[in-house]
């Protein structure tokens, strides 16, 4: 909250007048998403960060999220010549049933804009996020929320789902642009999520991957491209290292999985 709208001044308080906000809250999409502002298409707004934390927000009484999410969704429904862009929240430090579902049905009672749900999640462990997306998905898939719609991002989810579980094993060699992690799944499967990732969408890469320490000489090599496909080879070898060579085109991803025989 700018300190100049703030009722006490505290950029994490309620601004002094809601008629304020709205304002502030229109002319910011305007400027960013508008036409003869910055022209930027398809823009997330997402109402505050983390206000559990930062202003310590609740979903009732008199410091309510769902009072600030109203007003600037108001604010935001009052920009005018703008390209498509996103609205949502709540952006919370976590996924909390209460505030997810107190949102939808706050929204679905006053016939809000809400695009998306958000919330942050701070952890190495995959699990954690898949626990994530099945609460959510609970909610998605109760009728009183319509039925329930795949959207690109969820891909992505179920892209990584293979890498769940298992011990997580060294990766050597990453770059500029390309990431990768490794797991170890069971005694004879390992996957391998390579990434190349160029913000400008212009790198391509030629990728040496390296097998080491193989316990078996005979493996089925695959190849599972992000929102692409699959390919397999049979693999024998004479030695316990195993080397290929794999391109990559700007901005994709591929899971390579090795199953030893």
């Amino acid at each position: 909250m700018p300190s100049s709208l703030s009722k006490s001044g505290d950029i994490n308080d309620l601004p002094a007048n809601w008629a304020d906000w709205e304002n502030s809250v229109q002319r910011v999409v305007e400027r960013i998403s508008g036409k003869n502002g910055l022209a930027i298409s398809d823009v997330y707004y997402e109402v505050w960060n983390e206000p559990d934390l930062f202003g310590g927000f609740k979903t009732s009484g008199s410091k309510n999220y769902l009072d600030l999410y109203l007003h600037s969704a108001i604010g935001a429904s009052r920009a005018v010549n703008t390209l498509p862009f996103k609205f949502g929240g709540p952006a919370t430090t976590g996924y909390y049933d209460n505030w997810m579902k107190g949102l939808l049905n706050f929204v679905t009672r006053n016939n809000l804009k809400l695009d998306f749900l958000s919330w942050h999640r701070y952890s190495k462990n995959l699990d954690d996020f898949e626990k994530d997306v099945a609460k959510a998905r609970g909610i998605f898939t109760n009728e009183k929320f319509g039925v329930p719609e795949t959207k690109p991002r969820a891909k992505a989810i179920l892209f990584l789902n293979s890498l769940i579980g298992g011990t997580k094993l060294n990766v050597f060699g990453q770059g500029t642009w390309i990431r990768a992690m490794a797991k170890k799944l069971g005694s004879n499967v390992t996957r391998i999520l390579v990434v190349n990732y160029d913000p400008k969408g212009m790198h391509e890469e030629v990728v040496p991957i390296k097998l080491a320490n193989l316990s078996s000489r005979n493996f089925t090599f695959k190849r599972i491209d992000f929102l692409g496909a699959s390919v397999s080879q049979e693999i024998a070898t004479t030695s316990a290292e195993w080397a290929t060579e794999q391109y990559f085109k700007p901005n994709s991803a591929a899971i390579f999985e090795i199953v030893l025989k």
